[in-house]
């Protein structure tokens, strides 16, 4: 994967506050863990976006696609 690429463990610099909103927090609750991960995806998104850096954006878009497929197959063992 791209991100794997681009950020390594210890390295990666701090998401800017006046990019978006607040990065998420331990005290913020989620009804569901993928909820946290949906909006983590997104601020690093947000980041990447802001600092040119195509390659990691379209990492996150991908993990969005396939967060949103487990999703939608996951709605289907549980309620088909």
């Amino acid at each position: 994967m791209a991100l794997a690429t681009c950020i390594t463990p210890g390295t990666a610099p701090a998401i800017p506050r006046q990019i978006g909103a607040h990065p998420p927090t331990r005290s913020r609750s989620h009804s569901e863990p993928l909820d946290a991960l949906a909006e983590l995806l997104g601020y690093v998104k947000g980041w990447a976006r802001h600092h040119r850096m195509a390659d990691v954006v379209q990492a996150m878009d991908d993990a969005h696609a396939l967060l949103r497929a487990g999703r939608i197959q996951s709605a289907g063992v549980h309620h088909g």
